[in-house]
């Protein structure tokens, strides 16, 4: 195990190292060691500064879990449900790997609390906010618009602009006696307050989507997802996408109607070989997709190339924004 896990950090190194090449202008340091068990590379790359983490063992990636917030099911909880497995290894299963990526994201409300602008951060705007990249803060501007002049003055209204974080996480496992993979994939938002998002009612759509390549040689054979919103109630999912030999896309509403924030999303998927298969290796990806304003967004999922994961798209940019990681070494 020891030798796999040092063989998949210089192939992961070398793609990271190349990466810093690629955006070597940027200010940002890639946090690696060749035979560590993880390392995160923090990059602008998309035009928004994010912090991707790479756990390459389970008690790697058992730390960072125990470090997370109480009250969200833990990954590894939800395992392979065939019953030709071990019990030691229905419950763990072998440790693929686990990617972690959080992004920081400003909000713009108008006077009724209404979102009208929602974009991913850069290192530099974090920084005029002082925002920290440990978590998020209060909402920190309110802009008064004032109209008339002189005695006769009003104001006309109010524009809020608030800071979220939010992490995305894929984790795999492989369960050898019944030659399946567990695809976990998770979302969860921090908000200033960790409770409460002031919009009066929710009319835009979020989405989570797997997806996985093989050219066929890896097939859905469970599948489920939950989450939970700040008060406790459960989110509804709707299967937007069904893809049993590519992926999954589900939506749902980020806030409820009361503007309870969605604390978490966790779905999985369990994949099954199928006699499609030459050999060889592959990935799978989770994207998230956040939509503002009320706009009505189509998802499709897009084959990958090369037997490689497909990715998730939409038919349009306009108050829209998503984030993706990928987890490789899948083998068909």
């Amino acid at each position: 195990m020891k030798n796999s896990i040092t063989k998949k950090s210089a192939r992961i190194a070398a793609a990271a190292l190349a990466a810093t090449v690629t955006f070597g202008a940027m200010a940002f340091a890639l946090s690696y060691k060749p035979a560590a068990d993880s390392y995160t590379i923090a990059s602008e790359d998309g035009g928004y500064y994010s912090e991707t983490t790479y756990y390459l063992t389970e008690e790697a990636f058992g730390e960072y879990e125990s470090g997370k917030q109480a009250g969200k099911p833990a990954a590894k909880t939800m395992s392979a449900s065939a019953k030709n497995t071990s019990e030691s290894e229905q419950e763990s299963g072998e440790f693929v790997m686990g990617v972690a990526k959080s992004v920081w994201v400003m909000e713009e409300l108008d006077e009724d609390d209404n979102v009208v602008d929602s974009q991913l951060l850069t290192k530099d705007e974090m920084d005029d906010y002082g925002i920290s990249t440990m978590g998020v803060k209060r909402p920190w501007f309110d802009q008064v618009i004032i109209g008339g002049g002189g005695d006769g003055s009003t104001k006309i209204g109010s524009d809020k602009l608030t800071n979220y974080k939010l992490t995305i996480e894929l984790t795999v496992r492989y369960y050898s006696s019944s030659d399946t993979y567990n695809v976990i994939g998770s979302a969860d938002w921090i908000l200033p307050d960790n409770n409460v998002i002031t919009s009066p009612e929710c009319t835009a759509l979020d989405f989570l989507g797997i997806t996985w390549g093989g050219n066929g040689a890896l097939k859905a054979k469970e599948s489920g997802i939950s989450g939970l919103y700040s008060n406790s109630q459960s989110v509804n999912f709707v299967r937007k996408n069904s893809d049993s030999y590519g992926g999954y896309v589900w939506q749902f509403f980020e806030q409820t109607a009361n503007g309870y924030a969605m604390n978490y999303a966790l779905a999985n998927v369990i994949l099954e070989k199928t006699d499609n298969g030459e050999g060889g290796e592959t990935n799978a990806k989770l994207t998230y997709i956040h939509t503002y304003e009320g706009v009505s967004v189509g998802t499709s999922i897009q084959g990958g190339s090369s037997g490689f994961a497909g990715s998730v798209t939409i038919n349009t940019v306009d108050r829209t924004w998503q984030i993706e990681i990928d987890v490789p070494e899948i083998n068909y």
